[in-house]
């Protein structure tokens, strides 16, 4: 479960923004609550280069610190095919001071009786500090390991399987290093919930085709088959049945997919490239979607609402929402312009987040559960969220009132 991130000096975020998906105290949507504590979904909405997308990037890039060395070196293996590369942070460039000063990274997450905090700081691809903290319900905080430089030290917890001194690479995160040398618990349930949590960003042109490529690499499994029919019935596909069938062409290996519809009592059946754009990206999403709801990991997207009819969104929103499908703890984070699901029917307003930039082009993130009026009241939970939002009154003006003055 993601109980909170928190990032700094990152990109475009220059101070520190935190996205928190513990439950404020509202009266809305409670049966949709993760252990009654956690949000189920978290939605990110903003100005076109607000920093909506960073704040996925920067937790997505966090999680790839870790497993990209774990992959790199066959202590683990990739469930969908995307790049593994280990990749560096920049930080704010917008300023002298930042441009030398570490990125921080801070991530809380929720696993079996215990809350776990991983901490990081890091000057591009070297790890200046690192350190995880463990924290059960009812205990004191413990240190599970502190790495200083090229130092680690882990503490009385670990030191029974792992020396309590070692000395690693200062690219090398001490998370990567302990699961790779000893998988032992929880650096490995920890890892493992990584790996459950991939982003997909639409805007890197390479993403269809690298979610093309999972799809071919799960096609031959009956039961995914069966679960992603059942998935386009509850999202009213209008798709009756599929067929996945794998064709070697030479050395490549390519995937057709023919989708069959009744008409009239009469059967037809086109190929997927021949349904709409949005059906396209649903069939493409559907593993994704389907292995965050059975391993409970968080599943993020960015812009998922191009392509999809509102309705649609609506649908896959509630995929994680409504606990019937939600079984297993998943969450989904996910960035949006699609004002139509900005509602209290949707969502609670701890569930609604706005990106937007300052005067020195440094983003920050709050909550709709956090903004209040003139007169120090929240925003009432029947008021009309979108046009709030359009008339500039949540801060992350769309910049619609600019575009007017240009324009005379």
């Amino acid at each position: 479960m993601l109980v909170q991130f928190s990032v700094e000096n990152f990109q475009s975020i220059r101070e520190k923004v935190c996205l928190d998906m513990r439950r404020v105290n509202i009266n809305e949507h409670k049966d949709s609550l993760i252990q009654n504590e956690y949000l189920p979904v978290s939605v990110i909405y903003g100005p076109n280069g607000g920093g909506k997308s960073t704040v996925l990037q920067a937790l997505n890039m966090f999680c790839a610190m870790i497993t990209a060395p774990l992959f790199q070196m066959g202590t683990l293996n990739l469930p969908f095919v995307g790049i593994i590369q280990k990749p560096v942070p920049i930080p704010f460039l917008l300023d002298d001071d930042s441009r030398n000063k570490p990125t921080v990274f801070e991530l809380v997450v929720h696993l079996g009786e215990s809350d776990y905090k991983l901490y990081m700081e890091c000057q591009g691809a070297l790890i200046i500090y690192e350190c995880l903290q463990e924290k059960k319900a009812a205990g004191r905080i413990i240190t599970l390991y502190e790495r200083n430089n090229t130092t680690l030290t882990v503490g009385e917890k670990l030191k029974v399987s792992v020396p309590k001194t070692a000395v690693i690479a200062a690219d090398m995160p001490a998370l990567s290093f302990l699961r790779q040398l000893y998988g032992i618990s929880p650096i490995k349930e920890i890892t493992d919930w990584m790996i459950a949590s991939p982003t997909i960003d639409y805007g890197t042109p390479a993403m269809e085709e690298m979610l093309k490529a999972t799809l071919l690499l799960h096609a031959q499994n009956p039961q995914l088959k069966a679960t992603m029919k059942n998935m386009l019935k509850y999202l009213n596909l209008d798709i009756d049945d599929f067929d996945m069938n794998v064709i070697n062409n030479n050395a490549n290996q390519q995937l057709q997919i023919v989708t069959y519809h009744n008409v009239n009592n009469k059967r037809y059946n086109l190929f997927l490239q021949q349904e709409s754009m949005g059906t396209q990206k649903l069939f493409n999403l559907l593993p994704y979607i389907i292995d965050s709801l059975s391993r409970g990991g968080v599943l993020m997207i960015d812009e998922l609402d191009a392509k999809l009819h509102p309705k649609m969104l609506e649908r896959v929103i509630s995929l994680y929402t409504d606990k019937k499908h939600n079984k297993n703890g998943a969450q989904l984070l996910f960035t949006s312009h699609d004002l139509s699901t900005m509602n209290n029917k949707v969502f609670r307003r701890d569930e609604i987040w706005f990106a937007a930039k300052d005067q020195s082009e440094n983003t920050m993130l709050y909550s709709l559960s956090d903004i209040r009026d003139e007169s120090g009241e929240l925003v009432r939970t029947d008021a009309s969220y979108s046009k709030q939002y359009l008339a500039g009154r949540y801060g992350a003006d769309p910049y619609f009132e600019k575009i007017q003055k240009w324009e005379a």
